[in-house]
């Protein structure tokens, strides 16, 4: 039993860092979007 609970908790430690880097990415496209807008406001 106990080397279920292992492998389930190295499951949800892996689904964990894949979240991490899109939510990661996710944070970069919005920063990226808002220099866009930011700049084209200031340019109207």
């Amino acid at each position: 039993m106990p080397d279920y609970k292992d492998q389930i908790i190295e499951n949800l430690q892996k689904e964990v860092e894949e979240l991490k880097r899109i939510v990661e990415m996710q944070n970069d496209i919005i920063r990226d979007l808002r220099e866009q807008l930011r700049k084209n406001s200031s340019n109207s």
